[in-house]
């Protein structure tokens, strides 16, 4: 699980972001499960971005890209 989540933080500081079908592969779980609710308000709030099966820092989310990777990581 902690390896998944790395692998999300990692990516999501590439500007291409992440892409699911790799990430599944990569790390074992789905991307939807290892965002979480906190994802899912992170893309509410415009942080995050989805497009097709790539997700990604928005331009908003770029500029404060450790707040948004740190409340990934909170357990």
């Amino acid at each position: 699980w902690e390896r998944a989540k790395e692998l999300l933080v990692f990516g999501l500081r590439m500007r291409a972001g992440i892409d699911a079908t790799w990430f599944e592969g990569k790390s074992g779980y789905p991307l939807s499960q290892v965002l979480g609710e906190r994802g899912g308000r992170l893309i509410e709030q415009q942080l995050l971005q989805v497009a097709g099966q790539r997700l990604f820092l928005s331009d908003q989310g770029l500029f404060i890209a450790d707040a948004v990777c740190e409340e990934l990581l909170r357990e």
